[in-house]
């Protein structure tokens, strides 16, 4: 093997043990809640402000969850989907490509 092609192979491992490792199965999902920090989105493709809702519920079939959104977080969430969330809705979000994303395709 040439010097040339174990410099590439090293230089690639080395970019490789540089990525983020999200793990077989992907980055794990979030909740964030929707505010509005200075003025509200009014297009869909837009990034939200969003708190991180923490859930507490009793691992059991039936149980009624409480959720609380740590309102001293803000996160920026990118909306890829086609409609724009009402203020306050609860939105599962995943990271991709090392952005926060969500898609929201219900209407109000």
């Amino acid at each position: 093997m040439s010097q040339e092609l174990r410099d590439r192979q090293a230089t690639l491992r080395d970019d490789l043990d540089r990525m983020s490792d999200d793990g077989p199965d992907g980055s794990e999902a979030m909740l964030l809640r929707t505010f509005t920090e200075t003025t509200y989105p009014t297009v869909a493709s837009a990034e939200y402000a969003c708190h991180p809702v923490t859930i507490d519920v009793d691992e059991t079939e039936g149980a009624t969850p409480t959720l609380a959104p740590d309102t001293d977080v803000t996160i920026y969430a990118l909306n890829v989907g086609t409609e724009i969330p009402d203020e306050g809705t609860d939105i599962p979000a995943d990271v991709v490509g090392g952005r926060v994303t969500f898609r929201w395709d219900i209407a109000p």
